[in-house]
Order: C-alpha cells, then sequence, then structure tokens
C-alpha cells in the first residue's frame, strides 16, 4: 500500500491519515493500492469544483479516479483524493465535530468514491455508501 501526500499541512498528524486511509483500504480487500491525496486552499478546490462539478463554490473534498489518469499504467492506483483543509475545519466546527473525526471522515468518503460508490446516482449506493463510511470512521 502506498499513500502520498501532496502540501500536507503541518499541523496534521500525518501517521493517523495514514492509518485513517490503510483501515479502510484493507477492509475493501485493496491492500496493494496506492493513492495520492493533495491538500489545496479554498480557491483551489473552487476553481476544480467548478471545473469538474460545475458548483461555483468551495468543496471538502474532490475525487479523481483513475478514469481520469493518462496513461494508465499502474493497475493499482486508485487514484487522487483531493482535499481543503480550511473547509474541513469549517464543517468540524459548524457540525461541532473534532477535526481529526472530520478529516477521517471526508477522506474514508473519497477513498469509497475512488472505489466505485456514488451517493449521487441513488438511495441505494447512498446506504450502502453512509453505512460503510461510518463503520470505518467507528473503528478508527
Amino acid at each position: 500500500m502506498r499513500i502520498v501526500f501532496h502540501h500536507l499541512p503541518k499541523s496534521l498528524d500525518q501517521d493517523f491519515l495514514k492509518r485513517a486511509v490503510r483501515a479502510v483500504l484493507k477492509k475493501e480487500k485493496k491492500i496493494d493500492s496506492k493513492i495520492e491525496i493533495i491538500f489545496l486552499s479554498r480557491h483551489q478546490i473552487e476553481k476544480l469544483n467548478f471545473n469538474y462539478r460545475k458548483k461555483k463554490e468551495p468543496t471538502d473534498i474532490l475525487s479523481f479516479g483513475k478514469a481520469n489518469q493518462f496513461p494508465l499504467e499502474d493497475k493499482n492506483y486508485l487514484g487522487e483524493l483531493v482535499v481543503c483543509f480550511p473547509c474541513i475545519k469549517n464543517n468540524a466546527k459548524k457540525f461541532k465535530e473534532s477535526l481529526k473525526k472530520e478529516l477521517a471522515r471526508v477522506l474514508i468518503h473519497g477513498i469509497l468514491h475512488l472505489l466505485g460508490y456514488n451517493h449521487e446516482k441513488g438511495s441505494k449506493d447512498f446506504k450502502i455508501m453512509t453505512t460503510k463510511q461510518e463503520k470505518y470512521l467507528s473503528s478508527l
């Protein structure tokens, strides 16, 4: 398993983040996977969110699976998670959640998207994804 961080804020516990990612990939039987996690500003992620989802607002996370990669040479490469740490901090405060738990929840959510789950397609995937997300979060 290979987890690569880009622009990781110094205040974040990289070991905890790796444990969270590894726990999900292990439970999803994707232990040979490679994943990249990129931290961006609100402005940067807002641009990406508009370009890829036509939503003119920042978001906490975007998932870019291997279908977005050219050329695809590594069969174990799952894709990239693009994370907006300021959005996650705001959400933690808004939902009265610890920053660590909110960050783990968002990463788990993004990984499930990389694995093919899509809550926007319908309620069946939404239920599966939400159940897995909360189960994995509670096991950390």
